[in-house]
């Protein structure tokens, strides 16, 4: 395998989604571009030898111009894109022959989290497009068939099931559209449907068969005519799901589907930064080679069949931590294939000429797939909001807000998240809070609103709350910035937020913008980046993520629960010192990596923290004003109950006091409870020994100071090594 020297298309970090077309002995690349609050789309023209010859820029007066897709029909070349302002757009399309001077024609209208389109073409040049459509619940997959450049009627797969992330491919005489289908909570299958040249559905095959859940369907026809799938799986064994993935390949021959051995290569153990595989392309090469690409967590690989069967996976250049695009598109020509790939800081074009083989390849081993899908034998997490003893009267909930995807420097799709938080870890709400800006990705306007409108498809009034959230990631305080911060909000206007751009720059300039929409600031691993206290504003940052993957601060040297780094004057209790009032809630920080590459303390990637919420009603109002009035506390991702109170005021609340101070305590766990420790102005100052799975008592304090205000909050631990805090309760005696 020979691979050319790297290619930059556009102007660096602010390009995005290439995609990659061969059409009349030339090579187009269309990709989004972002100038602030706005996103156009540009086509780059090529020769083979990769010499540019052309730009142009798609005519649109949409703010949001993104995913585009680019397709032929043997005559002419068209780009499907969708176009947006806010929540509601169009998918479009334009000849990229007149991309810069005419209007794209529109070929439906969409709302919510729709795009991810795919084209094919006959032989007899009809063309076919498709999209996945989030207008409604549940997700729908359209398809259009287009005669000489003119659209047909829009179509739709017929399921009562989400219908997520198509492709599609020409094949026996008939369109083929592979999609996830979630025939079962947190457990989509890839099934593949037969479309007819008329536009008429024939049927649908499934293709998968494991109950830990299948995603991202890529489509290649190969030299025997038999159709090939390649997506993205986190199982492991035969019944069980985990967070590390790979790629697994799948063979339909009109009659049977096989599934093919695992590649070689593959290792879900590693738990550096080139963990896990996914989003995969796949194509067919004249020899019958299949090429088959993917992303690992935080970089990219090729890997092509060869005489013996697959080569182990190849590395593509740029390795290192950071903000990447989803996927490596191809075109191919004979042994020469062509692909294009958003990298670290910029759009790379590479053509890459695969060895042919020497000799006949040998059959791949493969199995036939299950008539059936098992159970999954994981062990599910429990529900707790209807378990637990009410608070005041109020429902403690509980829900993780702090998680990355692949949009910034995790792994995963949003709503893949989302399930699992729902159908598998039993969670009241949750949140996704991608970077703003970071290792040379900036989020773009098209994502931004994607991730409001996925957090919106997931909210489900009484079942299931989602929130608005994104990561502001400065650099180190005090040297280079002011740390990180999740900016959560309710309101759907919340702004695109960049710590590159005004108004966002400073962490004063920021607690004060966030007002305008009433959103709310969280600091994070604080004594690894820091933070920087003396600027911190208790209205519009009423809460502290103490607990992630990252460790635990609440002190410097905390235990039993270690920290990453060691910034002196950043951990909670130096907030609390410096007069600051404030909540403290728990969140993973995953970014699907188990042991965070060997710098987080646990390997469980997704339950390295947790938020309780007390308030009165699972909604977005009851739960933001709960977290607004600092009615939380924080747990290492056991679902703990935790009552702190005093008089008639709760752990978050200010207080006076006539009497001197008595506090009730109730700890409820579902590992043993080794101790429980009253803090009062971050010294130790009682300790009560575990009773067990539940614990009770209470606690008058044998000096407090008249007139002087104090703080007190709980440490609970217990004997597995989980943590959990209250936040404090402040108290002024008047004695």
């Amino acid at each position: 395998m020979s691979i050319s020297p790297a290619i930059t298309v556009g102007e660096g970090i602010q390009c995005n989604y290439p995609v990659i077309c061969l059409f009349d002995q030339r090579l187009y690349v269309a990709l989004t571009h972002q100038q602030d609050d706005r996103e156009s789309l540009r086509v780059f023209v090529f020769d083979e030898d990769l010499k540019a010859l052309d730009t142009r820029t798609a005519l649109s007066d949409f703010p949001i111009n993104s995913r585009p897709s680019l397709g032929s029909d043997g005559q002419r070349l068209c780009i499907f894109w969708l176009r947006k302002s806010g929540r509601t757009g169009e998918i479009v399309f334009q000849d990229v022959n007149q991309v810069s001077d005419t209007s794209p024609q529109i070929l439906a209208p969409v709302s919510g989290n729709s795009g991810w389109i795919r084209t094919a073409s006959s032989p007899e040049g009809d063309m076919i497009v498709v999209w996945q459509d989030g207008s409604q619940k549940p997700y729908q997959c359209r398809y259009s068939l287009l005669k000489d450049g003119k659209p047909g009627p829009v179509q739709t797969l017929t399921s009562e099931f989400p219908v997520r992330h198509p492709d599609v491919i020409y094949g026996d005489n008939a369109f083929y559209i592979a999609a996830e289908q979630d025939t079962k909570d947190f457990q989509p299958q890839i099934y593949l449907t037969r479309i007819l040249k008329n536009g008429r559905i024939d049927k649908s095959i499934r293709i998968s068969d494991h109950p830990a859940g299948n995603y991202h369907p890529s489509l290649a026809l190969s030299q025997n005519g038999d159709l090939v799938v390649a997506y993205t799986s986190p199982r492991k064994g035969k019944q069980h799901w985990d967070m590390p993935r790979w790629v697994y390949l799948s063979f339909y021959n009109g009659r049977k589907v096989r599934h093919l051995d695992p590649l070689p290569g593959m290792d879900l153990t590693k738990d550096l930064t080139d963990q896990s595989l996914e989003y995969p392309r796949l194509a067919a090469l004249d020899s019958g080679q299949l090429f088959l690409t993917g992303r690992p967590s935080q970089n990219f690989f090729v890997q092509v069949r060869g005489e013996k069967g697959f080569e182990k996976p190849y590395r593509l250049e740029q390795d290192g931590w950071g903000g990447r695009g989803l996927t490596v598109e191809l075109a191919v020509r004979g042994h020469t294939v062509y692909t294009v790939r958003r990298d670290l800081r910029e759009v790379i074009l590479q053509k890459i000429e695969v060895r042919k083989p020497e000799s006949r390849m040998d059959k791949l081993k493969s199995f036939p797939a299950s008539g059936e899908i098992p159970e999954l034998k994981n062990s599910s997490y429990q529900n707790y909001r209807d378990v637990y003893p009410k608070i005041m009267g109020k429902t403690v909930f509980f829900g993780d807000l702090h998680h990355h995807t692949a949009y910034s420097d995790g792994i995963g799709d949003p709503d893949e998240y989302y399930m699992r938080a729902r159908d598998f870890l039993g969670d009241d709400f949750f949140c996704l809070t991608d970077h703003d800006h970071f290792v040379g990705r900036p989020m773009q306007p098209g994502d931004w609103q994607m991730m409001k409108d996925v957090a919106d498809y997931y909210n489900a009034g009484d079942s299931f709350t989602t929130f608005y959230g994104i990561e502001w990631t400065t650099g180190r305080y005090p040297n280079s910035g002011y740390g990180h911060r999740n900016i959560y909000a309710i309101d759907p206007a919340m702004p695109l937020i960049d710590h590159t751009r005004d108004p966002w720059k400073t962490s004063k300039d920021l607690l004060k913008e966030i007002r305008v929409f009433d959103g709310i600031a969280v600091p994070h691993h604080t004594g690894w980046t820091g933070t920087d206290w003396e600027n911190a504003d208790d209205i519009s940052q009423p809460m502290c993520e103490i607990i992630s993957n990252h460790g635990a601060y609440e002190y410097m040297g905390n235990r039993p629960i270690q920290h990453r780094g060691g910034k002196k004057g950043s951990f909670m209790q130096d907030g609390l010192a410096g007069g600051h009032r404030f909540g403290v809630i728990g969140s993973t920080d995953s970014h699907g990596l188990i042991w965070h590459h060997r710098a987080g303390y646990k390997r469980n990637c997704i339950r390295s923290g947790l938020t309780a919420v007390i308030t009165e009603h699972l909604n977005r109002e009851s739960l933001f004003q709960a977290m607004k009035r600092r009615h939380t506390y924080a747990t290492s991702g056991i679902k703990l109950f935790l009552r702190f109170e005093c008089e008639n005021s709760m752990q978050g609340d200010v207080m006076t006091s006539h009497r001197v101070p008595e506090f009730s305590v109730e700890c409820i766990s579902p590992d043993p409870i080794l101790r429980i420790v009253l803090v009062k102005n971050n010294s130790d100052v009682y300790e009560y020994g575990g009773d067990g799975l539940r614990s009770r008592f209470t606690w008058t304090d044998p000096d407090p100071i008249p007139g002087q205000e104090s703080w007190y909050y709980l440490r609970v631990t217990t004997v597995t090594g989980e943590m959990a805090w209250s936040s404090p309760i402040w108290i002024t005696p008047l004695i």
